[in-house]
């Protein structure tokens, strides 16, 4: 599951900074699932 979020991380959006890229993630779709995946896991 860890392996998502690092993939994504190299492509951030062009209107978004790498940092805000790394909290928030390119897409809010995505990161609403890396927080369930988190969530989930406990």
């Amino acid at each position: 599951m860890g392996a998502i979020p690092v993939a994504v991380a190299p492509a951030p959006g062009p209107n978004k900074p790498v940092s805000a890229s790394r909290t928030v993630g390119p897409y809010p779709t995505l990161s609403l699932y890396i927080i369930a995946t988190r969530i989930s896991r406990g």
